[in-house]
């Protein structure tokens, strides 16, 4: 499984060559590919407020169709604080 944040998928609706190239490869290697919530919010996000809303909006949509979008529960938010205040931790112990 491959969570795609908001900056690889933005890439790939660019037309980024290496964002493609990367999933590309990915998908040959039988990967699936899933999301958050989040990453659907601010793709939304983005394309509403562009020079193109309504366009947009139905590309992000399309390309979200391809992609299982995980949910934000109580359970995922406390693992994902836990996770993060254990990666905190260790950047602060590299930097002294």
């Amino acid at each position: 499984m491959v969570c795609l944040d908001t900056d690889i998928i933005v890439a790939l609706l660019r037309g980024d060559n290496k964002a493609v190239e990367t999933v590309e490869e990915l998908q040959r290697m039988g990967e699936q590919f899933k999301t958050t919530t989040i990453t659907v919010y601010e793709l939304l996000k983005g394309a509403a407020i562009s020079s193109k809303a309504a366009e947009n909006i139905e590309i992000v949509k399309q390309l979200l169709h391809s992609v299982t979008i995980l949910g934000l529960d109580m359970n995922t938010c406390e693992i994902a604080g836990m996770i993060y205040g254990d990666l905190r931790k260790c950047s602060v112990s590299l930097i002294y």
